[in-house]
């Protein structure tokens, strides 16, 4: 009986020792999470920095800090550390983590965002930034990282594509001052015959786009343009001139299919239809001392193929563009390039670099591009296109509003604001256009003089998703 009370109480004390075991594992690999870098003998949370805290000192103070959930004290312990100009990944994330924890989602998402960049390759961070986003209502911004993070982070925060669909409705006004500062201005010179010029004038826009998502990974975007131009053309002769007022509605529509794989490679085919008045292409041809009309060329075909491999942070693209302009061929590669310093979509650096073949003349037009995060629900995208810009495709593939006046430089600025169901995307551009008129001297020679001048372009887009 004695031994059989032995082999009992003997059996008792292996499963007490297995389960303190089990209990010490189970603590060390929660811990594992924010193990500190260096020494680790002092895990006091009361212990003070001394006057010239060090990295080990902060890698210490804020380990304990994690394990006792004590936000208040990564606070300090934080501020502590930048004012000696000390920061790491491990830091942020026991900050980050602390403060999701005690539901904290804004100060929590700070501090994820700045442990992602400094480890953007780490799914843990990414795990809880998301969820970070999710809880403070930046649905987009979780998609956004669900959708380019790669299959096994989706799988891990259980995210599917679903199908959606986005509407953009915009309208706008461009104003210019080419009329008003240059119809009275004197295109003679004392040896003239004659001047031919055409001025154009403000312009209205409206257009509407629908974007659908079908089959999880393919992408569909149809997006519809109309916008109106006035101009003024003049043939200006010694002691007079002929006029004549034109008003011009110009129509656009493209239609592009996006597909992206599970690795992040995408491939998009746009293809565009464009109409256009036989006055909008008028431009001055010296050989025949006239401007010369396209006539009967009154619709335009244009499409862009597109490759591109999006990972982590960085969005390559490469693309050709083809165009009929003129009846004649316009053919544009391009390569552009997209850097996401946070992994969120709405902070990013790009540029891209173009260059338009035109019937054996070339042309260089380069663009660069920003955005900002000035609140949660509110963004600012600035950007610019420079070079001539005469039939040159931008926007991913879209045509660009385009005359014989080229635009040779553009500035834009748009805000983005989240009203909630709704969208809203005021902006500004700003154009810098190069007018030309040809001028027939009393010699029969020929030139094409030329000026800048300005156009202001401001738009509203609400967007909806549904």
């Amino acid at each position: 009986m004695s031994a059989e009370i032995t082999s009992i109480d003997s059996t008792r004390f292996q499963l007490r020792i297995l389960m303190l075991l089990v209990i010490i594992y189970a603590a060390n690999t929660q811990a594992i999470l924010a193990t500190p870098i260096g020494n680790t003998d002092s895990l006091n949370p009361t212990s003070a920095f001394t006057d010239d805290p060090s990295y080990r000192s902060i890698d210490s103070l804020s380990y304990a800090q994690f394990l006792a959930g004590d936000l208040r004290g990564l606070k300090r312990t934080l501020r502590q550390a930048r004012r000696a100009d000390i920061d790491f990944f491990y830091l942020r994330l026991r900050a980050g983590i602390t403060a999701y924890n005690q539901r904290d989602y804004t100060w929590a998402t700070t501090q994820l965002e700045k442990a992602l960049f400094m480890n953007p390759a780490d799914d843990v961070t990414a795990e809880y930034l998301y969820w970070s986003y999710r809880f403070m209502g930046r649905h987009s911004d979780a998609v956004t990282m669900a959708e380019e993070r790669g299959y096994l982070f989706r799988q891990q925060v259980g995210y599917r594509f679903r199908p959606r669909n986005t509407m953009w409705a915009t309208l706008g006004r461009m104003y210019t001052n080419n009329v008003s500062d240059n119809l009275d201005r004197d295109f003679l010179s004392a040896d003239d015959l004659r001047a031919d010029i055409l001025l154009h004038d403000d312009m209205r826009v409206i257009s509407a786009t629908i974007t659908t998502r079908i089959l999880n990974r393919f992408t569909m975007t149809n997006m519809a343009q109309v916008f109106t131009t006035e101009s003024v053309s003049r043939i200006i002769f010694p002691g007079g001139f002929a006029e004549s007022r034109n008003w011009d509605t110009h129509v656009q529509y493209n239609l592009a299919g996006t597909y992206e794989d599970e690795m992040g490679w995408t491939t998009a085919l746009n293809a565009g239809v464009y109409y256009v008045n036989p006055s909008y292409l008028v431009t001055p041809d010296p050989t025949v001392a006239r401007f010369v009309s396209s006539g009967d060329e009154q619709v335009i075909a244009a499409g862009t193929l597109s490759a591109g491999w999006r990972f982590w942070r960085v969005y390559p693209v490469a693309s050709v563009s083809l165009s009929g302009f003129q009846r004649r061929l316009q053919v544009q590669p391009t390569l552009a390039m997209t850097i996401y310093p946070t992994g969120n979509m709405r902070r990013y650096l790009n540029g891209s670099v173009s260059q338009v073949h035109d019937d054996g003349d070339e042309r260089i037009v380069w663009s660069a591009g920003a955005g900002l995060t000035l609140h949660p629900k509110l963004h600012l995208d600035v950007g610019t296109v420079q070079g001539n810009q005469l039939h040159y495709q931008g926007n991913g593939g879209f045509l660009t509003y385009n005359t014989a006046n080229p635009i040779t430089g553009q500035y834009t600025a748009r805000l983005r604001f989240d009203a909630g169901s709704v969208i809203i995307l005021p902006a500004y551009t700003h154009q810098t256009r190069r007018q030309q008129w040809l001028v027939t001297r009393s010699d029969v020679t020929f030139d094409t003089p030329e000026y800048n001048y300005s156009n202001h372009l401001l738009t509203l887009t609400l967007q909806w998703n549904f």
